[in-house]
């Protein structure tokens, strides 16, 4: 807003949006979420301007990983921070900064100095730090799969607190705000995170959340990383798991609002290529209600 003041509808639609990044929202929250959007349309144009802004903001790299979360950030008054769009700027001044990077719904290959190959998946953003002695990446945001070239040079990636050395590999790392996750696809990772120290092998995981490196379990890593052939494939997947695996693709919220429903286990598969028609392909392929309020808003509901 030009003039520096927000509407009531602009401060409540930045409520709505701090309430629903929580992950300990309610079924009666999205109840009056929906009571709220119902009441006037002016509501849900509000609420699609703050999901824009904040998009935009999210472009950032490393924005995720800034000391000061979404969430919090609105709910510190936020409304005036990202509804003016003065945030945006002011944050890019403390931000890491990236070598690499990509937007929401794009993906990349780089080739490294070290003739290695980087594949970036969508909202990436990497740095690189290459010595004489080592070759080090810093994975501030999103996923990307290394080829790793042989060499003298230890090859490690950082994910916040947890690191991941190849020993002759291939393999994946990915990070959000609260957990980090490396997909081994050749040969083995030595990975370091919480005073554990793990040997990762093909066709193996683990996650790192909360300080805690989990045991080594096997993985799918056809479907895992299957982004790096142009597809996202989910097999008896907890629909809150693909909602949330999806957003990552497009900007705006796909929200389940039923508990029962997002736990329903669900086989699709989408083209990363044709993002912005989410809303459609899940209309065809889910036995349930899907109405998209905004194109920064879709809700799945029970039939």
């Amino acid at each position: 807003m030009s003039n520096g003041e927000e509407s009531p509808d602009a401060r409540q639609a930045a409520e709505w949006f701090a309430l629903l990044l929580d992950e300990n929202v309610t079924q009666q929250d999205l109840q009056r979420f929906r009571d709220w959007l119902d009441q006037d349309a002016a509501h849900a144009r509000a609420y699609a301007r703050v999901e824009q802004l904040w998009g935009e903001a999210a472009m950032v790299p490393g924005l995720s990983q800034h000391s000061v979360s979404r969430r919090k950030l609105l709910k510190a008054g936020g409304a005036a921070v990202v509804l003016s769009g003065l945030g945006i700027g002011a944050y890019k001044l403390a931000l890491p900064v990236a070598d690499y990077s990509t937007g929401t719904g794009e993906v990349a290959s780089v080739a490294l100095p070290d003739r290695s190959r980087m594949h970036l998946s969508t909202a990436t953003a990497v740095s690189v730090d290459f010595t004489d002695s080592v070759r080090v990446l810093h994975l501030l945001s999103g996923e990307a799969f290394f080829e790793v070239e042989a060499e003298s040079r230890p090859f490690t990636v950082m994910a916040g607190k947890l690191s991941a050395t190849a020993l002759g590999t291939a393999f994946s790392v990915s990070r959000t705000s609260d957990r980090s996750e490396i997909v081994v696809l050749e040969h083995a990772v030595r990975v370091e995170g919480g005073k554990r120290n793990l040997r990762v092998g093909a066709g193996q995981m683990v996650s790192f959340a909360g300080d805690h490196l989990s045991d080594v379990s096997a993985v799918d890593t056809e479907a895992r990383l299957s982004w790096l052939e142009g597809r996202l494939v989910f097999i008896s997947t907890p629909l809150s798991v693909v909602v949330k695996e999806l957003e990552k693709w497009r900007r705006g919220r796909i929200i389940v609002t039923d508990e029962e429903l997002g736990r329903r286990p669900v086989t699709l598969i989408f083209d990363v290529s044709r993002a912005e028609f989410i809303p459609d392909l899940l209309r065809q392929g889910l036995s349930a209600r899907v109405e998209s309020w905004t194109p920064w808003l879709t809700l799945i509901r029970p039939l």
